[in-house]
């Protein structure tokens, strides 16, 4: 199975969307997706929203590859 990990908060994605081949995996820190700050809580060492951002697509890769959200939380 094919994947795309997109990002619901780039402004492309409206555009990356329709022409993803695969499932469509999303993450967002701002709107709703799979993958967001209050569905997926994430405690990292480090600031700023585009860490939260860069570490919610690592957590949606990890999770579609079959890593436990256990591990991926850790």
């Amino acid at each position: 199975v094919k994947y795309a990990i997109l990002n619901t908060d780039d402004k492309s994605f409206i555009f990356l969307k329709p022409r993803a081949s695969g499932k469509v995996v999303t993450f967002s820190i701002n709107s709703q997706a799979d993958f967001t700050p209050v569905n997926f809580p994430l405690k990292l060492k480090i600031i700023g929203d585009y860490n939260l951002s860069n570490a919610l697509a690592a957590a949606a890769t990890a999770n579609v590859i079959g890593v436990n959200n256990k591990v991926i939380k850790k």
